[in-house]
């Protein structure tokens, strides 16, 4: 208990005044008027200006310890503790944490109210602390993420663990679901504040869409004869497990002269593939034509001159073909073998032809003698 003291002076010869303080004798933290009341009448404070005065209690000023402010999310509520410190004779000063008690990650102030205004915490630098939950880390667990195309949308498919107490967490795989062929980066994002993947690292996948292998199916004609026009290969591709029509070209395709030429399928559309398909060409084979060849003249009376049959070498639509013969003329009665040696033009061949004749010269008629 907090008393004021007093003297009452001025009385004769220093007699003792009896008086009361009323008002005094105060506990708590406060300001309190005591006045004073005299109990003799032989005196009077009548103009007397300070028969009052101020009992003053000040608070008491005590300081804060804080407990433990960093926790890791687990789904359950996260508190500061405190200890208020430098009371009298170690007394249990009553107070509030404010805001505190929290679950989901972030960074809350906490403050301390005293419930007890005999104490104070004026001055005193860590009234508020700030009461930090982390976001808890987990890790991702991807499935399968190569595809052959099929025309259908392919997506990676992903696990997120580590979670408390096996709670779903809300994710999106960004740039997930794609069609054609190709490698596609696939990134997981979470939708909680209370999850991490900071530090982990496999957040990025690939999405691997491979293409697929094609069959070729080849036309039946692959073996033509030379006629003047322009000859083709057909042919026809489709997709090995779809059976989808494929787009395609056919390289060096499309020839009229008599040789032998190789044709290759060049896909139009990169979502398919020839890898590992063994006839991707085939042979385009324009054999030559059989020249026509017609003789005549083939005989003729000796008469001292040089003589040689008469031929005619054609080809398609009957163009003149040019050639050699086996030889330049006969002049002595006899029979001789006379054939087309070569001709001038790839095109045509003699195998088969009417390439060979018999010419006979004949010895002349000599007239009967007249009698």
């Amino acid at each position: 208990m907090k008393q004021l003291t007093a003297t009452v002076k001025g009385a004769t010869d220093g007699e003792d005044v009896a008086f009361t303080l009323n008002n005094n004798g105060k506990t708590n933290a406060d300001s309190y008027v005591v006045t004073v009341s005299l109990n003799n009448d032989n005196y009077t404070l009548d103009g007397v200006s300070n028969t009052s005065e101020d009992l003053i209690i000040k608070a008491q000023k005590v300081s804060i310890v804080w407990g433990e402010n960093e926790f890791e999310y687990d789904g359950t509520m996260k508190q500061l503790t405190a200890t208020v410190k430098g009371a009298t004779d170690g007394a249990s000063v009553n107070f509030t944490l404010n805001k505190n008690g929290k679950i989901s990650v972030g960074s809350y102030v906490v403050t301390v109210s005293l419930n007890n205004d005999n104490y104070t915490l004026d001055g005193v630098s860590n009234t508020s602390e700030d009461l930090i939950i982390k976001a808890q880390k987990v890790t991702i667990a991807w499935g399968t993420n190569e595809f052959t195309y099929d025309g259908t949308e392919k997506q990676l498919t992903a696990t997120v663990k580590g979670a408390t107490d096996g709670e779903d967490v809300a994710f999106n795989l960004v740039n997930n679901g794609q069609v054609n062929v190709g490698s596609y980066e696939v990134k997981v994002v979470l939708n909680t504040a209370n999850y991490t993947l900071d530090g982990v690292s496999n957040t990025i996948n690939n999405l691997i869409i491979k293409a697929q292998k094609v069959t070729i199916t080849w036309g039946t004609t692959k073996t033509f004869t030379y006629d003047g026009t322009e000859k083709f290969l057909t042919a026809e591709v489709k997709g090995e497990s779809d059976g989808t029509n494929v787009a395609f070209g056919l390289a060096n395709n499309g020839a009229v002269s008599a040789d032998s030429y190789v044709v290759r399928v060049v896909l139009s559309n990169n979502n398919y593939t020839l890898d590992g398909v063994t006839n991707a060409t085939e042979t385009l084979t324009i054999n030559k034509a059989v020249a026509t060849i017609v003789w005549s003249n083939t005989e003729c009376e000796y008469d001292g001159n040089v003589h040689l049959p008469t031929v005619t070498v054609t080809g398609v639509n009957g163009v003149a073909l040019t050639y050699e013969l086996s030889a330049t003329g006969f002049t002595a009665v006899g029979t001789y073998t006379v054939e087309v040696d070569s001709l001038d033009n790839e095109n045509y061949t003699l195998v088969g032809a009417n390439s060979s004749t018999t010419f006979t010269i004949k010895a002349p008629v000599t007239p009967p003698v007249q009698a």
